[in-house]
């Protein structure tokens, strides 16, 4: 697997955290593989390779796309075929889908959809990034695409981002109470636009981005143990970690662990503990 991060210009850092060149040889011993882990954040995919995967649903629904929108994930995507592909993906941050598109993230949760649907000139963008040949050029063509929405968007980062970023920096460990303090917010208001604009209430959004830490120290901290990883991240006790990741994960933390299979899809950025 090849990875290559790149960071985007100062104007559209607010909407995306970073982009990603990613190139995957699968073989048929890595058919059922994990490839996306529910991480609380939303990704733009345009595979530029003749191959296209198959993603495999938990329904055990398909889906061959070149391009598209990945809303917030409570449930793990799985790679369903065998070959080599190429892909950029563009990392979002927390509540960069929603200004970019100016759809409430809660529209498209568990959905991979294609952006042709509500961004205008988004077929052509994809067309200009697989016929060229430099990740650079296809980086440049993709936030021109971004810079010119942002001209037309009255969109701009606004208290719930900040929530978002909150919850993100404390690496999920908040209670709610330390939101409605913090922000000047009552909870119902806070629950039904945080829910509308992200896709998730705040319990449930602050639970994805503690397992996603989870799951990243499992996978590529070997010195650490479950027992570690609970401590670390302030869950009562293993049996807590185990359920709340199983229930979104279809893995426990043992076997994560005890995994052969390290081809997946990370989010990249070491957690910094």
């Amino acid at each position: 697997m090849i990875k290559k991060i790149i960071f985007p210009t100062a104007c559209l850092a607010p909407f995306i955290s970073h982009y990603m060149h990613l190139e995957i040889k699968i073989r048929e011993a890595y058919k059922d593989i994990i490839c996306t882990f529910p991480n609380g954040i939303c990704m733009i995919n345009i595979i530029y390779s003749e191959d296209l995967p198959e993603f495999v649903f938990s329904d055990n629904s398909k889906l061959k796309i070149r391009s598209f929108l990945s809303g917030l994930l409570t449930r793990a995507v799985k790679i369903g075929n065998t070959g080599t592909f190429r892909c950029i993906m563009t990392y979002l941050t927390p509540l960069g889908a929603y200004h970019l598109f100016e759809i409430p993230q809660s529209e498209y949760i568990n959905r991979f959809i294609p952006p042709e649907w509500f961004a205008r000139g988004w077929d052509n963008m994809v067309h200009e990034v697989c016929i060229h040949s430099s990740d650079r050029d296809r980086i440049q063509i993709i936030e021109n695409f971004f810079k010119a929405r942002l001209v037309t968007s009255n969109e701009r980062p606004n208290k719930y981002d900040a929530i978002a970023n909150f919850i993100t920096n404390n690496k999920g460990k908040i209670k709610l109470d330390d939101l409605i303090h913090k922000f000047n917010i009552t909870p119902r208001t806070l629950d039904r636009n945080f829910f509308t604009i992200s896709g998730l209430p705040p319990k449930q959004y602050a639970n994805l981005i503690r397992l996603e830490l989870a799951y990243q120290l499992l996978l590529f901290q070997e010195q650490l143990s479950i027992h570690d990883v609970v401590y670390l991240l302030g869950y009562y006790d293993q049996s807590h970690l185990t359920r709340e990741f199983a229930s979104y994960a279809d893995i426990t933390p043992a076997e994560l662990k005890t995994s052969s299979n390290k081809i997946l899809f990370p989010k990249i950025l070491t957690p910094d503990l």
